[in-house]
């Protein structure tokens, strides 16, 4: 008797984040599920955190504390009936930036939400928005700022809809401008993730591009107006290999394509804020192996955005 066997891709873990080990799960009094979670290496290597989540059909939430203090949170808006998970951007206090935090809540809701159910899609709302009314200082001043900026990010645009060939000069700009929220951005060109199709059309009518100086801990950009909405868009280069920001000021001190931004954009190359993102079809294989921590995870995440792939 003939048996036909279908291949099965192995597991091949990237990193992404520190490494953990989880241990346990109870429900605080709320009914929240609750979860230590002990990080094996990285800055705060040796450090226990608490990872609460409340996942419901239409949201999820998912937090970190550091003791009784919560250092960090994460939201999700969530389509049962597509299966498509909308993140939002990741907010932590100062202190607990730049540790790896973020990838951290990343993989540990994303594992959450992928491992359930049949069919999945992921989407970033608003990667690296803009506001061009907070300080340059990135990040907030205090866990309790965490709900207002939370509720603040709510607001609905509508997302304009292409790549022009042409060139602008760069300007410097006008006011303090910072680049902020870079650690999602880096994220999402590590996961795989692209700007939607419909915002290349914002960059055929580009009004003006400016340059945004680097301070010692933010890279250099450009800020950029457009004809239509979302208005102003910020972007920078990323180094494809490492997944990191160009820091070197010379390599945007020339006369600039806006389209050759969103190209690059389109394969990890240059990260645009303030516009939706979107996990790339090609690299669904990749993203599992970041997230998933062995072969039945990377196979059944695999599966899962296959099947919302198809929609």
């Amino acid at each position: 008797m003939l048996r036909l066997f279908h291949s099965v891709e192995q597991f091949q873990p990237l990193p992404f984040g520190p490494e953990y080990e989880l241990e346990g799960c109870s429900r605080n009094a709320a009914g929240l599920q609750r979860s230590p979670v002990r990080l094996k290496t990285g800055p705060l290597g040796g450090t226990t955190l608490t990872f609460e989540r409340e996942i419901l059909p239409h949201k999820a939430d998912f937090a970190l504390y550091h003791g009784p203090q919560l250092i960090g949170h994460y939201h999700f808006d969530r389509e049962p009936r597509t299966g498509l998970e909308t993140m939002w951007e990741i907010i932590f206090i100062p202190e607990y930036q730049g540790k790896g935090l973020a990838s951290l809540i990343v993989r540990l809701a994303l594992r959450e939400l992928l491992l359930t159910g049949n069919r999945h899609w992921v989407d970033m709302r608003k990667l690296m928005q803009v506001n061009l009314s907070h300080s340059p200082s990135s990040g907030l001043k205090g866990a309790t700022d965490i709900q207002a900026e939370l509720a603040r990010r709510h607001s609905t645009v509508c997302a304009p809809t292409g790549v022009p060939d042409m060139s602008l000069p760069v300007s410097r700009p006008s006011a303090k401008i910072h680049l902020r929220n870079i650690g999602i951005g880096v994220i999402a060109v590590k996961l795989g993730f692209v700007p939607k199709p419909e915002f290349g059309r914002a960059f055929t009518s580009v009004k003006s591009v400016q340059l945004i100086e680097p301070t010692a801990s933010t890279p250099p950009g450009y800020l950029l107006h457009l004809d239509s909405l979302p208005g102003i868009v910020v972007a920078l280069y990323v180094n494809p290999e490492t997944c990191r920001p160009v820091t070197d000021v010379e390599a945007y001190r020339r006369f600039l394509n806006p389209g050759e931004i969103y190209r690059k954009a389109l394969v990890g190359e240059a990260l645009i804020g303030n516009i939706d993102y979107t996990l790339g079809k090609a690299n669904i294989s990749r993203f599992a192996r970041h997230i998933a921590d062995n072969q039945h995870e990377f196979t059944q995440i695999i599966r899962h955005l296959q099947k919302g792939a198809s929609d």
